[in-house]
């Protein structure tokens, strides 16, 4: 596991840890290559990611087990 700290516009940190294949999905995202992926990037393509499921998924009630 990597991981790249971000730091978000009301100037407080997410540390995102990651595996390559990760930076794989965010890099076929992008268009880009894997070793070009910024953290920028990767904070738009979790942004991304939370929209569609958001606008999209449905809510679940999770039990604690």
């Amino acid at each position: 596991m990597k991981t790249t700290t971000i730091t978000l516009g009301n100037g407080s940190v997410l540390e995102v840890q990651h595996t390559p294949e990760f930076i794989t999905k965010v890099s076929e995202w992008k268009g880009t290559k894997r070793e070009n992926v910024s953290p920028y990037d990767i904070k738009q393509f979790i942004r991304s990611s939370f929209k569609i499921a958001m606008n999209e998924g449905t809510l679940e009630k999770i039990e604690n087990i």
